[in-house]
């Protein structure tokens, strides 16, 4: 699914509360998802908690990737 939504155009991101080393963890050395989406070829952006002062459910990593991708909220 998430190739598909790429290939169609969607701009995809990741708003996490994983820490900064398991995230690098799972895009460089878990080849099982490696194998089935490769995080940096399928997402535009990958935020982990690193990111922001404030975490989930707090909005703003959600205010971050909006800003970052240049989209207005609604």
């Amino acid at each position: 699914m998430l190739k598909s939504l790429k290939e169609k155009g969607f701009i995809l991101a990741i708003a996490s509360t994983t820490n900064d080393h398991t995230i690098e963890h799972y895009k460089k050395n878990n080849q099982n998802i490696i194998q089935k989406a490769n995080l940096t070829d399928i997402f535009s952006l990958i935020y982990s908690k690193g990111a922001v002062k404030e975490l989930k459910p707090n909005p703003e990593i959600h205010y971050k990737i909006l800003k970052e991708l240049n989209i207005k909220p609604e």
